[in-house]
């Protein structure tokens, strides 16, 4: 699982066979099992990453290491200050998968929910998450990939995600401008790990009739400034989950992000 957990790139079985010196029958043995509890997942190339119901079995860790537990209070905060949906989301492959939220008080509200799994490029939350990946395991995970159009604003080519990334990477969030649901925004941040990599993005998401050009500006900065709030906490409550690689893996249907 640390392998799995830790490596760069999701290792295909030879890889895991060499990582642990053991045979292939008996690596196959145990990859069924970890696949057959959910807890990991291969892609369509037979490489291996971590499954979200890895991330369940992390929020029952006691204590700040769980991101979760270290986050909550300042979902709340910002829902409050802001009157919008909060989410907080990890990545698997194309996936970006909710770990918690709160929703806002006021009516047209986004609906989500726990371990909900939506399409990355059409996400806030994704694109945010794969801005800090590799630009060549963006390649490997998107060569080919059918891109699912969600409204006339989806992203559909490689290209054209590619460039938005690089516009994420520039400006420290990213957003998602009714690609996903039509009259529906929001706007992420990075979470970042202990190792400095990137393990979860933070979005604010509300109707596109309140999130104008008139209240972007400051909902962008408070995203921003709770996204490093939670960094921060992370920093000081060292543990695996904290300073994991982002995972990867499935499909699923959703609302936004």
């Amino acid at each position: 699982m640390e392998i799995i957990g830790y490596a760069p790139v999701p290792p295909t079985m030879s890889e895991l066979c060499r990582a642990t010196g053991l045979h292939k029958s008996t690596v196959y043995r145990f990859l069924q099992v970890l696949e057959d509890l959910g807890y990991i997942a291969p892609d369509a190339e037979g490489r291996y990453g971590l499954a979200y119901k890895f991330l369940d079995l992390a929020m029952t860790v006691d204590g700040p290491m769980a991101l979760r537990r270290s986050a909550h209070g300042v979902l709340l905060a910002l829902s409050e200050r802001l009157g919008e949906s909060v989410q907080l989301a990890i990545l698997e492959g194309t996936k970006v998968v909710y770990c918690d939220k709160v929703d806002a008080i006021r009516s047209l509200r986004i609906e989500t929910r726990f371990g909900q799994r939506l399409n990355a490029h059409a996400t806030g939350l994704g694109k945010v998450m794969l801005a800090y990946l590799p630009e060549d395991e963006v390649s490997r995970l998107y060569s080919g990939y059918n891109f699912e159009r969600h409204t006339a604003n989806t992203i559909q080519s490689l290209d054209r995600l590619s460039e938005a990334l690089r516009n994420i990477r520039s400006s420290g969030h990213g957003l998602d401008d009714e690609e996903y649901v039509a009259g529906l925004k929001c706007i992420a941040a990075p979470v970042f790990g202990t190792r400095g990599n990137v393990i979860a993005a933070l979005s604010v998401s509300g109707p596109a009739i309140r999130m104008t050009d008139q209240t972007m500006p400051e909902m962008i900065a408070r995203v921003k400034d709770a996204a490093a709030t939670i960094t921060g906490r992370l920093s000081t409550a060292p543990g695996r989950f904290a300073s994991a690689a982002t995972a990867r893996a499935g499909p699923d249907p959703g609302v936004t992000s």
